[in-house]
């Protein structure tokens, strides 16, 4: 059976225009989706992982007011801090590349062509073990599937 309502899930998107040219470059997307990448995402209740609840439930005239006050408080509570926070490529490149734990950032993109990208751009002294770390993950991952775009991605950072 089909919902009546609309459920909200608060997501925060960052693009780094500077970080998605150069994977562009190399990346299997369309052309027409080079520019609406974010270069890092993740969903409140994954960010917070709190226990608490972010979805929201959009099913009546009465709820919009409600749903407008929980989504403005949590911009101004949660995603402005985490938007001022990694603006700055040093923060992500420390997010992205962390090796105490695993980061906020995970998924296919972030484990290699982010996280090399980043490295390079503000001199991580690791790169070259990240370089060879994120080759492995994409030997390994899906058969060797998007090697040859990371491969691709290493190539473009050695011009730069």
């Amino acid at each position: 059976m089909r919902s009546e309502s609309w459920e909200i899930n608060p997501v925060m998107l960052l693009r780094k225009n500077v970080v998605e040219d150069i994977y562009h470059k190399a990346s299997y997307y369309e052309v027409k989706y080079h520019k609406t990448t974010p270069t890092i995402g993740i969903a409140l209740e994954n960010f917070n992982n709190d226990g608490n609840p972010y979805r929201l439930q959009l099913a009546r005239q009465e709820d919009i007011t409600f749903c407008h006050n929980r989504l403005a408080g949590l911009f101004q509570n949660v995603a402005i801090p985490f938007f001022e926070k990694y603006d700055r490529l040093d923060e992500l490149d420390k997010e992205v590349n962390i090796i105490s734990r695993k980061s906020l950032f995970s998924g296919l993109k972030y484990e290699g062509n982010l996280g090399i990208i980043l490295a390079k751009l503000v001199d991580n002294p690791n790169y070259y073990k990240l370089e060879e770390k994120y080759r492995e993950y994409y030997q390994q991952f899906s058969n060797g599937f998007y090697l040859s775009e990371y491969e691709g991605v290493v190539k473009i950072l050695k011009s730069i």
